[in-house]
């Protein structure tokens, strides 16, 4: 059996807790967290597990992708954002997608958490209905998808595959990391597996992060083309897909306002919020 190591590129600004809680109740063989240069990781309750070891990279996200590529001592090496919380199935799901010799990469969707409102599901439905984003933020069906079907929140390597590939590209900063790596990957002639079950939980983000993280898009795209890397070309979906977004943003700010105004301001409710906080 393929041994896997878990990879968490981490800024350290997150708190890792929820995560670490999801990944030591998996059979995963290591736990790699790869921190920034200069700064020092805070004690948690889980640092006595033996499977967790910390590393330190440079700022950017590459370098840390490259420095857990170097330093992951499985078969498999699966990269996971340091918001997110992997699902009980995930990892056999990640094992069962490497069966076949052919597979280089297995990805699943990221999922909003159960308890997430019905605003946050109506904004995350803007970011699912991109033609390029759909299996990333949707449960398909299980099987063979092209390569920029993946999601940098979600992926695993097989390590020689990776390394075939030569890493995360030097240009790659951030966005369009996840992209670049799986296009040099399948480009080795590598398949790419998709599996629903291998997915993971992620915090529903604000609406002016929402609005970031699609510039950011905008930008990766750029980047990609520079880098002689291109996503199939645009259909017509694109044409229905800007107002559909414009539609779920106004929708997604309608329903924090709706939120805010029927929060109890008194002395009483906001000791019960912070209560609720600490206890979360």
């Amino acid at each position: 059996m393929n041994k896997v190591t878990v990879a968490i590129c981490t800024g350290m600004d997150q708190d890792l807790s929820l995560l670490f809680q999801s990944l030591v109740q998996t059979d995963c063989e290591e736990i790699l967290v790869i921190g920034t240069e200069g700064r020092v990781f805070a004690p948690c309750d889980y640092s006595n597990d033996s499977r967790i070891r910390t590393l330190y990279a440079p700022h950017p996200l590459n370098a840390k992708r490259n420095v857990a590529l170097r330093e992951a001592k499985g078969d498999l090496i699966a990269f996971v954002d340091d918001d997110a919380v992997v699902c009980p199935s995930w990892m056999q799901a990640i094992r069962n997608g490497f069966l076949s010799e052919k597979v280089g990469i297995v990805t699943g969707p990221s999922l909003l958490p159960p308890h997430a409102t019905l605003w946050q599901r109506v904004a995350q439905m803007a970011m699912a209905s991109s033609p390029y984003s759909i299996r990333r933020y949707n449960p398909f069906a299980e099987g063979l998808v092209e390569w920029h079907n993946v999601i940098g929140a979600n992926f695993a390597f097989r390590k020689q595959a990776l390394m075939e590939a030569g890493g995360c590209p030097d240009q790659f900063l951030a966005q369009g990391d996840d992209m670049a790596m799986a296009h040099n990957v399948a480009k080795k002639g590598w398949q790419v597996y998709y599996s629903p079950r291998a997915c993971v939980h992620h915090p529903p983000h604000g609406f002016c992060r929402q609005v970031r993280q699609i510039y950011k898009f905008g930008q990766a795209a750029e980047r990609l083309k520079r880098a002689g890397i291109y996503h199939p070309k645009i259909d017509r979906a694109y044409f229905f897909y800007v107002p559909v977004l414009m539609l779920f943003s106004v929708s997604y700010l309608v329903g924090e306002a709706v939120e805010w105004l029927s929060r109890d301001r008194s002395p009483r409710g906001l000791e019960q919020q912070k209560n609720g906080a600490d206890v979360a």
